[in-house]
């Protein structure tokens, strides 16, 4: 584990504005070495779960995952079979790419930004042999969004 960097501030402060000590933002590095294709919102694509240029930036979580999507696809060079759907939010995004070396591919759901029916979008995305469900969710914030898993 690798700090990337020491001066993370967060959204809290962002809000309110207080004299806070910095915290740090750590990784682990050789979750980068796999290789990926990882597809944001459907349209751009990447070949990394780390966009470093987010250190340099207020926003410094968004070095995980490219900050926050709707949806996220993972394909990784791990050829097991097995999938995995993360309903997720912005809290999971430092852990989902330690699960690359367990899955062939990874769908990963914010239902903050998302606009359908959970379910049935799932669907879509589900195998024939079946996929296993991985919720990273505040629980506040999951009962908020409850409406989609209609």
């Amino acid at each position: 584990m690798q700090p990337v960097t020491a001066d993370f501030l967060g959204t809290l402060q962002s809000k309110v504005n207080l004299d806070v000590q910095a915290d740090s933002i750590f990784w682990f590095p050789e979750t980068a070495e796999y290789p990926v294709t990882v597809t944001y919102d459907l349209k751009d694509i990447r070949s990394s779960c780390y966009e470093e240029s987010y250190l340099k930036t207020k926003n410094k979580y968004g070095f995980f995952l490219d900050d926050n999507h709707a949806f996220i696809e993972i394909d990784t060079d791990y050829h097991n079979g097995k999938t995995l759907f993360v309903i997720k939010d912005s809290y999971a995004n430092c852990f989902v790419p330690m699960l690359i070396p367990y899955y062939e591919k990874i769908y990963v759901m914010d239902l903050r930004y998302f606009n359908g029916r959970l379910f049935r979008f799932m669907e879509g995305y589900e195998p024939e042999e079946g996929m296993d469900v991985l919720v990273l969710y505040n629980c506040i914030h999951f009962l908020e969004d409850f409406a989609y898993l209609e």
